[in-house]
């Protein structure tokens, strides 16, 4: 026979040969299913394996099949409902919605608040979740845009990791400002309605509050001036006015109070001499007075010289305070005679109110001075002050500076 028909070093019989095994491969679809069917397979065998020899049940024994074949049953469903619970949402509606979590809401006024805006589907499962997972004190207060088609999972990843800043109106509240133009400041934010709000200051907010912040029982007249502390803050647009001024009372009691604390009642020092309330007047009256913040302690040190040898103040943003407005360019003598408790230049010792909010370096100059024998300050025009020792220092350098601004006019 020849052997060159049937070699099989014959190169078209290897394609050939080549073509019908490729033919005879499975899809690979098949081939994927396939495997994976394996795989199951030996999973199974495993877990089986594993029941068998922890718990010394057998499925291959027909008296133990029924009830493993109940336990996975069981298993099955519960990872099932577990899935759905967690994973699938309990709408298709993928429109945001603004959710406002308010501070100090636990798991289940947030489950509530979830569940009405229809975020959630099941408030108790929710609260389950939280506490299961370990993150029921980890849920962030503020605003937040959720939607209905977000898994639970998901809603709860956001309350956690999320700002919580979504759609919140930014005030920010200067050093120096007085409640008029705080109450200003948030109707142009569309937060209040400004003589609504003032009425809310004067008549509800002392009596509200004094349980948790005790130190604004000494406001005199329900006057809680100066304790609205200058700090930027973020509101929701449907905040309370209850909620704004708490913000600006806890910002108060964590800035403030903890100085107030620290520094030691040392003989002779403001802390030692005066009241609490007298301190925040005062560090509420060098707010007003000074543009450089270095200044500060000096300005300090003059009030307490004067009241130490029983002379007026003598401040000038008490007298614009008396006069119902936030600024005035320059005080007149005629408004020196504005009969005031807030005339500081008619009546000693300290007015009866904070006049602004004030802020941390303020205060600590408040609490302490510069040792120095200045009993006069006056400004520059420059936004700096000179400091005097002596009536007739003051007035040369009075003389001197309204001097220098004629000679710059006439230029």
């Amino acid at each position: 026979m020849s052997g060159k028909k049937h070699s099989i070093n014959n190169p078209v019989k290897k394609i050939e040969a080549r073509k019908n095994l490729k033919h005879k491969k499975k899809p690979y679809r098949e081939w994927i299913s396939l495997r994976n069917k394996i795989y199951l397979k030996k999973m199974l065998i495993n877990i089986l394996s594993f029941i068998k020899n922890r718990v010394g049940i057998s499925f291959f024994d027909r008296k133990n099949r029924n009830l493993l074949t109940v336990i996975f049953l069981l298993i099955f469903f519960t990872l099932s409902f577990l899935f759905y619970e967690i994973k699938v949402p309990g709408s298709f509606d993928s429109d945001l919605k603004m959710i406002y979590i308010p501070k100090g809401a636990g798991t289940k006024r947030i489950a509530q608040l979830l569940y009405d805006k229809q975020i959630i589907k099941n408030k108790s499962f929710f609260r389950i979740y939280a506490r299961v997972t370990g993150y029921e004190n980890d849920l962030r207060a503020g605003s937040f845009r959720l939607s209905p088609s977000y898994s639970l999972s998901r809603v709860a990843d956001i309350l956690i990791n999320a700002s919580g800043a979504a759609d919140l109106v930014k005030v920010t509240v200067p050093e120096g400002y007085q409640i008029v133009e705080i109450a200003d400041l948030l109707e142009r934010a569309n937060l209040v309605i400004k003589d609504d709000f003032i009425r809310f200051l004067k008549y509800e907010a002392q009596d509200m509050f004094v349980s948790r912040y005790p130190f604004i029982k000494f406001a005199k007249d329900n006057n809680i001036e100066g304790y609205l502390f200058p700090e930027t803050y973020f509101f929701a647009r449907d905040v309370s006015y209850a909620d704004i001024v708490e913000a600006f009372l806890k910002q108060f009691k964590e800035k403030i109070v903890p100085v107030w604390r620290a520094d030691e009642a040392v003989k002779g020092s403001p802390k030692q001499r005066f009241h609490f309330y007298n301190i925040i007047t005062i560090a509420s009256i060098i707010q007003k007075e000074a543009a450089v913040k270095s200044e500060m302690p000096y300005i300090s040190s003059v009030f307490y010289n004067r009241l130490k040898k029983r002379m007026p103040l003598a401040a000038d943003p008490t007298i614009v305070y008396a006069l119902g407005k936030s600024w005035k360019n320059r005080v007149t003598y005629k408004d020196l005679k504005i009969n005031s408790p807030y005339n500081t230049y008619r009546r000693s010792g300290f007015p009866p109110t904070p006049i602004a909010s004030f802020g941390v370096e303020a205060f600590k100059a408040a609490l302490n001075p510069l040792k120095t024998s200045y009993l006069f300050f006056v400004s520059n025009r420059d936004r700096t002050h000179s400091f005097t020792e002596t009536y007739e220092e003051h007035l040369k350098i009075q003389h001197k500076i309204k001097k220098m601004a004629r000679e710059k006019t006439n230029r």
